[in-house]
C-alpha cells in the first residue's frame, strides 16, 4: 500500500512539474511573441514616418514647380500687357513678383 501512495504522490509530481514546465514555456513564447509584435509596430511606424516624409517632400516639390510655372506665367502675361520700353517693363515684372512672392 505504501507503494501505491508513494507511486501516486510521484505522479502529482511529475505531473506538477510537466505543468510548471508548460506555463513556463508558455509564458516564454507570450514573451517572444510580445517582443516581436512591438519591433514590428516599431518598424512599421518608422516606415510609415519615412514615407509619410517622403510624400510631404514630393508635394513640396510639386507645389514649387507649380508656383514656379505661375509666376512664369503672370510675367509673361504682364510682358504682354504692359508695352513698355524693356527696362520698364523688367522693374514692373520684377515689382510684381516681389509683391507676389513677398505679400506682406
Amino acid at each position: 500500500m505504501h507503494e501505491v501512495i508513494a507511486r501516486v504522490m510521484e505522479t502529482e509530481a511529475e505531473a506538477r512539474r510537466i505543468v510548471n514546465e508548460a506555463r513556463a514555456e508558455a509564458d516564454r513564447i507570450l514573451s517572444a511573441a510580445r517582443d516581436e509584435a512591438r519591433q514590428r509596430s516599431t518598424r512599421i511606424r518608422k516606415d510609415t514616418q519615412a514615407e509619410a516624409d517622403r510624400l510631404m517632400e514630393e508635394s513640396v516639390r510639386v507645389a514649387r514647380q507649380k508656383k514656379q510655372a505661375e509666376l512664369s506665367r503672370c510675367a509673361s502675361e504682364l510682358e504682354a500687357r504692359l508695352p513698355l520700353d524693356p527696362a520698364a517693363g523688367e522693374s514692373a515684372v520684377a515689382a510684381a513678383l516681389i509683391c507676389v512672392c513677398n505679400p506682406e
